[in-house]
């Protein structure tokens, strides 16, 4: 499977490898995120160039619209709790979304890639200006140069 344009094509593993489930967007297909569950009902965050994104499962027809920013979005991430949605814009402005009040919970501008940790719900890196910055919750930022 995969996202071209503007929809996104869900094709078995085994033969016959024809097309098993196709979900249609009103703009373009910009990032894509696996975002697991359970076998054959696994979901997928899709981001668009309106700056809407998507969540879909393997198991559902239907996209539904988790969260909304005015800008082309280039990357995504999710909390591993999924409370929290991390979208990069290509004018590389990072906005961390929580999914819950739709509130923008953190805002950061030149990045260039994000990354929530897998087990702790409010620890993510992100990389910017040649530096990698941790945030933890509340607390302030961290940051490192990333030696070349």
């Amino acid at each position: 499977g995969g996202c071209k344009g503007k929809s996104c094509t869900l094709f078995p593993l085994h033969p016959p490898h024809v097309v098993e489930r196709e979900w249609g967007f009103e703009a373009d297909v910009k990032a894509v995120r696996i975002d697991g569950g359970p076998e054959g009902a696994e979901g997928v965050l899709v981001g668009l160039s309106t700056g809407a994104v998507y969540r879909i499962f393997l198991n559902n027809a239907f996209p539904i619209l988790v969260a909304e920013v005015q800008a082309n979005i280039q990357m995504l991430d999710i909390s591993p709790v999924r409370r929290k949605l991390a979208i990069v814009d290509t004018m590389k402005r990072l906005k961390v979304v929580n999914l819950e009040t739709k509130e923008v919970d953190f805002f950061e501008e030149n990045v260039d890639s994000i990354v929530f940790n897998t087990e702790e719900e409010d620890l993510m890196c992100y990389s910017a200006a040649g530096q990698l910055h941790l945030k933890a919750g509340k607390l302030p930022v961290r940051s490192q140069t990333i030696d070349e």
